[in-house]
């Protein structure tokens, strides 16, 4: 499975920091499952796109991202894992391990996208998969 990211997220995930991805649950097409290869790329369907890696992907949970933004800028609300609230500095941890650099600067990411339901896909970056068999077999 193809999966695409934003340039800001290269440098996390080639440090092995960002270890998962959150993203929309798929309508209508085959869902992720544990066990597939995960293509990584940045600038995905872009003259610029580049592999970031591929790796197989070690688990799946269900998220939730619930909330609005106080008039003056703050953010309130909160995050499900697996039907799990997270108490604040596991919300500081998530936006961390997600590429972020703190809670606040992920929920500028989400901003206008809220409430959110979807999947949180995570790989393992020290199991490298080879890539696809190139050209055809000869009889």
């Amino acid at each position: 499975m193809l999966l695409g990211f934003k340039p800001q997220f290269e440098k996390p995930i080639r440090a092995k920091q960002k270890r998962h991805t959150i993203r929309g649950k798929r309508r209508g097409l085959r869902q992720i499952r544990v066990g597939d290869r995960l293509d990584c790329y940045v600038n995905s369907r872009q003259k610029s796109m580049r592999l970031l890696g591929r790796w197989p992907c070690t688990r799946i949970q269900d998220i939730r991202i619930k909330g609005r933004f106080h008039r003056y800028g703050g953010f309130i609300g909160g995050v499900l894992i697996d039907g799990v609230q997270l108490m604040q500095d596991e919300c500081e941890a998530l936006a961390k391990s997600d590429g972020f650099q703190s809670w606040d600067e992920m929920t500028r990411f989400w901003r206008g996208r809220l409430p959110f339901h979807g999947d949180m896909i995570h790989w393992d970056p020290d199991q490298p998969q080879p890539g696809p068999k190139k050209g055809r077999k000869r009889k």
